[in-house]
Parts: structure tokens; sequence; C-alpha cells
């Protein structure tokens, strides 16, 4: 990448600050701070910050700092009292003050060309000299190769023929699938009559399937070494996870051998790179911290945090890598609803911004070309789609009519797999399925109205998520519109007075107008935010996940003014009854405390699920689910219990308005691993 900064070019590639004619070769750290600068211009960036992202955290001292900043003030020639690039922020850090823009070489050529135009103008050559004509027709055909070159950048290639078969049908669902690279093997997850989903192997010569995983855990995400002859998978039980591995020599598979354990964190995406003889895995050490990119080496099983972009909200979530180039892809979310593709350079500790896609993406993959991604189209994602990285420019390969995920590149420079599913959940009032409020695809997140009179719910029946409203006990359904129809819907909660709902959302939270049927207003938060609901009449709480622990917000909608609240404090719920406001507060340990009793939670499970909190406070009763007992449990303001419904299945989603309650379940999911077969010309 080369950055503009003022006067000055910065050659990250080769660490080269230029002025002119004058050219500097820096430091490696000083680069690599400079490139950090680059990348994250006119914020300021906390010390912290920087040794989470320049020094990999490493234990580096507050002088080391300042030794680095001072030298790159010295290249840059940033010495006098007043800076110009650099600057310190008190009791923070530093910002990088100059606007920053990414440029191709050319336009350094083109600069100085104009700059020298004087000096050139003095020296005209002969118009008509056979010097002059023959730059004149280099030029021209110059023009015409790189205009042919940028056409073939700025659009992604044609694929011919999108047809696709089906590689495996088990009357199980089959997902993650990823063939060898001699097309031999086949490896999905798929659930046996366990109910564990555990790690296939199909051989498409003999045509048998095998079960490679143990009984005990979940196997999950296969990639195989470019030979053919290791497969690598995740494996999750309990509260552990691991990285495992299984030989593979004519047709005969090892038992699997665990590389790597990781304790109280999680697991996902894991390649190989056999040059390096290591492993690239995204890893968290929280349910809801950021994902973050490590590499360990087989030899020595040393772990390490890798160069990345900052991680934030979901964080760095996926990797792919291309077996020919051994070029490395990761996904980021770089603001709620937003994926944005990195190149990652291991061996040379930098990362370059590739692409910003409009949406949020589960997994992208480098195009058998490397000029595009491909990736699902966004949500639903009914669409598997090509985006050109040098333009944009998106190119629908296959369209559907079941949604798309869990990409993977077949090794023949043209195909690619998917997991291709359908998901029907029904929603549940009092215990029975009601007709009106569920379709043949999701319906799910009921909320019951305060007064017990209408259920709000999101569904798909539109093709997409949208939020729908019933009168309870009567044929009247309604719906209201919002602008986008992209986004992933976490969490309702009705206005205590019934009039507003508030809906969190992957792309913020929203405020629907219930007496209008309209969209009041659309919340920009940073980043996703967790469990978000009406703190008073006008006020709305919400928390975020920042470093190692929780941060409880509130917002004034009519005012927009932000408050932290006690930093104690991870979650709160709130109820009202008779004008009078009511709280009960949870701890960054998960525990409840309701009018200064602590609640005894052990009954209840998980408090946090999918950026919301699972209980309900309501009517001076808090609600949680007992999953020993399939039962939706009461609790008063003295901590005592008792058993409000009891159902075969209560899932961790419920509401409760008395005398109602509503819930959701799945009632049909199908999976099956496809693969496109793309003509030969594309």
């Amino acid at each position: 990448m080369r950055w503009k900064l003022g006067q000055f070019y910065f050659d990250a590639n080769n660490n080269i600050l230029s002025k002119g004619q004058q050219e500097h070769l820096l430091e490696p750290k000083v680069a690599e701070l400079l490139s950090y600068f680059c990348q994250n211009p006119q914020r300021a960036i906390s010390r912290d910050e920087l040794i989470e992202q320049v020094w990999f955290g490493q234990v580096v001292s507050d002088s080391a700092i300042n030794r680095m900043v001072v030298k790159l003030r010295k290249a840059l020639d940033d010495n006098n009292k007043i800076k110009r690039f650099v600057v310190t922020v008190p009791k923070v850090g530093y910002k990088f003050a100059i606007k920053v823009e990414a440029t191709p070489h050319g336009d350094e050529l083109r600069i100085e060309y104009q700059a020298d135009k004087k000096t050139l103008l003095h020296k005209p050559a002969p118009i008509f000299s056979p010097r002059y004509l023959y730059l004149v027709l280099c030029f021209i055909a110059a023009c015409i190769t790189y205009t042919v070159f940028v056409a073939q950048m700025d659009n992604p290639p044609t694929y011919i023929d999108a047809k696709v078969s089906p590689l495996s049908r088990l009357s199980t669902t089959q997902f993650e699938g990823a063939m060898s690279p001699d097309l031999r093997y086949l490896a999905f997850s798929a659930p046996t009559a366990l109910g564990v989903n555990q790690l296939h192997i199909h051989d498409n010569q003999s045509n048998i399937t095998h079960i490679v995983s143990p009984e005990s855990g979940k196997a999950h995400d296969a990639y195989w070494s470019d030979d053919g002859q290791k497969l690598f998978y995740l494996f999750d039980h309990g509260q552990e996870c691991e990285i495992h591995q299984i030989d593979i020599s004519e047709a005969v598979f090892s038992a699997p051998k665990v590389i790597y354990q990781c304790a109280d964190s999680q697991l996902k995406t894991v390649i190989h790179l056999p040059a390096e003889q290591k492993l690239l895995f995204i890893e968290r050490d929280a349910d809801y911290a950021p994902w973050q990119a490590y590499s360990m080496s087989l030899n020595t099983v040393e772990k390490r945090k890798v160069a990345q972009p900052m991680a934030m909200g979901k964080g760095n979530y996926y990797l792919d890598r291309d077996r020919k180039t051994n070029r490395i892809l990761l996904l980021q979310e770089s603001a709620p609803g937003i994926s944005q593709a990195f190149e990652l350079n291991i061996s040379d500790n930098t990362y370059l911004s590739l692409l910003t896609l409009p949406y949020m993406v589960r997994s992208a993959l480098w195009g058998h070309d490397l000029k595009t991604l491909v990736h699902p189209g966004e949500h639903p994602s009914f669409d598997l789609v090509a985006t050109s990285i040098a333009s944009g420019q998106q190119q629908v390969l296959y369209s559907d009519s079941r949604r798309i995920t869990d990409l993977n590149r077949i090794n023949n420079g043209k195909d690619y797999l998917f997991s291709s599913y359908i998901i029907n959940r029904d929603i549940q009032i009092d215990g029975d399925v009601n007709g009106l409020s569920n379709s043949s695809v999701m319906d799910y997140l009921p909320a019951i109205s305060n007064d017990a009179k209408q259920l709000a719910f999101i569904s798909k029946r539109s093709g997409y998520s949208k939020l729908w409203l019933q009168h309870i006990g009567t044929n009247q359904l309604r719906s209201i519109e919002l602008e986008d129809q992209g986004r992933l819907f976490y969490h309702l909660d009705w206005s205590f007075d019934d009039k507003r709902i508030l809906a969190n959302t992957n792309k913020g939270m929203v405020i629907y107008d219930i007496e209008r049927l309209e969209v009041q207003k659309v919340i920009d938060i940073s980043q996703t935010v967790t469990a978000a609901g009406w703190y008073s009449d006008e006020e709305i709480h919400y928390s975020e996940w920042h470093k190692q622990g929780w941060q409880l917000n509130l917002l004034n909608i009519k005012t927009n003014q932000h408050q932290v609240l006690d930093k104690a404090y991870a979650f709160v719920l709130a109820d009202k009854m008779s004008d009078k406001m009511h709280y009960v507060y949870f701890d960054q340990q998960l525990s409840a405390t309701w009018q200064g009793t602590v609640i005894d939670s052990s009954i209840c499970s998980d408090v946090l699920r999918r950026y919301r909190v699972s209980w309900q406070f309501h009517n001076n009763r808090l609600y949680c689910r007992n999953s020993q007992s399939n039962a939706i449990i009461a609790i008063d303001n003295k901590g005592q219990t008792s058993t409000f419904q009891q159902a075969n299945d209560i899932p961790y989603h419920f509401s409760v308005s008395q005398p109602h309650w509503a819930t959701w379940q799945v009632s049909s999911y199908v999976s099956d691993i496809i693969r496109t077969n793309f003509s030969d010309k594309s």
C-alpha cells in the first residue's frame, strides 16, 4: 500500500518514506507505527492501543514508544513546536492529524511531472521528430493497455452456466463442507443419532462415509492440508475447545490428535500454512469479546497474535487462504452490520485493507482469479455473490430458493461449495401455535405488550426480516417497514405505555411508533450493542463490551444525551408500576440485585443469549428459564420462586405479560451441501 501524507509518500510494503526525489528507509517498527497511523488517521489513539496493535501485546515501556514517535516525527520533518503530523493527545496518546490518502504509484509520477513542467517547456522536443512520434505512439499504446487492464480488474469475471448439484443429502442436516485438494474426500459436519454434530468424511471413490470425531462434543470448521494428508478441525465440548488433527493415508483415517487446547475461550476458522508449519485460527476469550487472529507453530506449539486491524465489536472473525499464492484473507466487523476485508501478511507482520462490503457476511473467500471476493449476498443471503476488489462492483453468481452460508472453494479453478438451508420457526402463544402469526418461514422474537393485548414479532414472510403486529385473539395483522431490508434482529422491547417498540439489530437500534405504524428513530451506535431496552419513558439502556467487561449506558432519545452508569453494573432490566420505576441490576459476574436483595439465580439458565438478556422483568416479577425442569420460573422481590409455566421444551427467548406468555421454537430445519458447476468457459 502507498499512502500520500501531504508532500510525503509512504510505501508501506517497502518501509520507504519519500518526498520529491529524496527517499528515507524507515526502521521496521517506525514503519509499522506510521502504517497504523495511516490506517487510523485523525483520531486519538491510546498507548494501550499502540501496544496491542503495533507491538502486538508485547511488554514495552512508555519511553520505547516515545523513541519510535520521535524517530517518526524526525522522518516527517515534524520537529517544530506545532506538530503537523503526530500530535500528542494529553492523557490519551497520539493522533495522526494530517489527511491521509491511499494512492497508486502513478499519482506521484504525475505530481512530479507537474512540478517540473517549466523545466520541460524550456527544452521542447521537435514536434515532428521521429523520436517524438515514437514516444507519442508508445504513450497511446500504454494508455490503451492500461485502460483494458483496468476494465478487466473493475469487472468481476463472467461465470457461465451457473448450475449446482448436491454433494450430500443425508436424512439429517449437513453443513460446513470442505473438499480435499485432490477432490477425493468431502469433509462436513452433521448431527448423529445422538444429536451431536460430528465430523464426517465421504470418500468419493468408495462412496463410503466415515465419522471421525469423538461423540463427546461438537466438531466443525474442517480444513485440509495442501497435500490432502492431514485434516484439521475445531472441537467444542463443555466449556472447552480444541483443535484436532487427523492423518490420512491410503483411505485410512487416524484417531484425532489434540494439537491445541483453549480454556475459557472459543475458536472458529482454522487454516494450515504448510511452508511455515503453522496454524492460523480465530479465538476470543469471552462470549461477546471481539474475535482476533492467532498463529501457532506446529513444531513448538508457540502461540502469538498476528498483525491485524484493531478488533472492535465482533472483531476479526473469519480467515481464508488461497493455496496457490498463500495469500490470507481476514474479515472484520468494521462497523455494526458492515464487513471489511483485509489481506494479512504473516511473514512481514503487516495487513492491507482490500474492500468494504455494504453489509455483514459470515464468510468470504478469495475468488479463483484473486480479483474478487466470493460471499453470500445481503441477509437473508439467498445469493452467491462475487465482488470486485478493485471497484466494489458485484455480480450474482447463483440465486438459491434457500439461504446460503458456509462457503468453501473447490480446487479446480472455478467452483465453490456452500451450505443451502432453510429454517422455519413458529411462535407459540400460551403454548399453542397461532396460524396468523406464523408463516412457512422464520417467525420469531415474540414480545407481548404490557397490557397483554398485542403481540409484536419478527417475520421473514416478506423475504426479509420485518416487524409485525397482531392483536391477540383477533385476526388483525399489521406491519411496519424499515428502509433497509437486510437487518438482523436480536430483541424487541415495548415501551411502558405500549406506544413504541425498541428493536435491537446488527445495524443499531430502531424505535417504532405503534400508533402511526412508522419508524420514529434509528439510533446508530459504533458497535453492535447488547441487552437494549427501555429504562424510562424517554430513556433507553444498552450495554457494550469494553476490553474485559461490560459498560452500561443510558441514552435520552429526545435530547440524545448519553450517560455511562456505574461500572460495577453490566446490564439492567426495568419495569414501571403505578408510575414508579423499578430496576434489577446485573453485575459483571451476572449476579442480579433487586431493591438491594441479591437474587439466587442458580435455578436459572444463562443470563445472556444472542445480544439479549434472557430474563424478563414484568409486573413486579422476574422471569427466567429453568432448563432442567423445562419451565419458566417466577421470582418475587423477596427472592421467592414459583413455576409460572411448564412445557416440553422452552427456549431461552420468551415473553411474559400476564395472563399470556409467548415463545418460539424451530419447527423444521433442512440443510444440504451444494457445489457449483460453472462452465469451463468461465
